[in-house]
């Protein structure tokens, strides 16, 4: 199985995985403060895929990039793991080479394998421990929403030495909870909002505010096509991002459809991740509509990127000149 989030490819590990192993399992600083030996040669790194990285729902952390991998993740069940799992709970292990510490990768790759356990494996809830000293790891397990729980002393088998370890916890009502911190709905399920939402829709494109009223009215009367609209509500209520999905974004390619369109964030509420929870949200509900792609006309390519949208080719827009065509796979 292989798991794809904005950066990264989370992969069964494969024997020619060895060589890049062994380049960041032989550091000190990475075994250890986890609880293993650093990697004594490629060889060692070769036996170690096979008898320990091989283990069910194992991953190599793979750098889109490069193809590379950089690090590994994985899900441990009852009976593999060492918090006090019951049989509808898991634990989630984790590590990355030195280079890559403090980049956000590993936060990006448990997200992936939080939303595996809960939507897929069916958990309620998941575990993960890191051992006294070890900053980094309890940042990783504040960073995705995880809570305290308890402390012990733990046999570390392979280090031949007890240690002092501490367990963190989430919840599934917890995560879905984090997970939609923005507020973010469609309108379908928000109806209330569907002339507040032309309006602020409007102001931010410049667009007849009746053109956004009457293709939000048609997805309230057609809930499971396009078009359909999203919004992102603040604390009082008031909308603070939102985003379209329709047939055609006013270009020639009227094969390309749908269009997600109309993407915005209110400026006081830029660079703290809403425009990237839009995008997820929406291309979560189309998948859940029975839409196997999205397409995209677009000049923020980096921001698009980022996310996994993929240039797919130039097209000429209405008004006579070409733009960026991107496209996401969202089966």
């Amino acid at each position: 199985m292989i798991i794809e989030t904005s950066r990264l490819l989370l992969r069964p590990w494969k024997d020619e995985d060895a060589g890049e192993l062994y380049k960041y399992a032989k550091d000190e600083k990475v075994g250890p403060i986890a609880g293993w030996l650093p990697h004594t040669s490629v060889e060692d790194s070769l036996r170690i895929i096979h008898e320990v990285l091989s283990a069910p729902e194992t991953y190599a952390v793979v750098l889109k990039e490069t193809g590379t991998p950089v690090g590994s993740v994985g899900i441990m069940m009852k009976g593999s793991g060492s918090a006090p799992m019951t049989d509808s709970e898991a634990e989630i292990g984790y590590w990355i080479g030195v280079p890559y510490w403090g980049m956000g990768m590993i936060p990006e790759a448990v997200e992936a394998l939080l939303e595996r356990c809960f939507n897929e494996l069916e958990r309620t809830v998941v575990w993960c421990g890191y051992y006294d000293g070890n900053k980094k790891s309890m940042r990783v397990q504040q960073k995705c929403g995880f809570l305290y729980h308890h402390t012990q002393l733990v046999k570390s088998q392979m280090l031949n030495k007890t240690m002092t370890e501490h367990f963190s916890y989430i919840t599934k009502e917890r995560w879905e909870r984090r997970k939609n911190k923005w507020n973010i709905a469609a309108l379908r399920d928000k109806p209330e909002y569907s002339h507040k939402a032309s309006m602020w829709f409007h102001d931010k494109w410049n667009i007849p505010e009746s053109v956004y009223y009457e293709s939000i009215l048609k997805s309230l009367h057609e809930p499971t096509v396009v078009p359909q609209w999203y919004v992102s509500i603040g604390s009082d209520g008031e909308i603070i991002g939102g985003a379209g999905v329709i047939d055609n974004d006013f270009h020639e390619r009227k094969d390309l459809s749908p269009n997600l369109c109309a993407l915005f964030v209110n400026e006081e509420y830029r660079c703290r991740g809403m425009g990237g929870s839009l995008l997820d949200f929406v291309c979560a509900d189309m998948k859940r509509l029975g839409y196997e792609k999205l397409y995209l006309i677009t000049d923020h390519k980096k921001f698009y990127e980022r996310y996994g949208w993929e240039f797919l080719c130039m097209v000429k827009e209405d008004s006579g000149g070409l733009t960026r065509m991107y496209v996401k796979e969202i089966i």
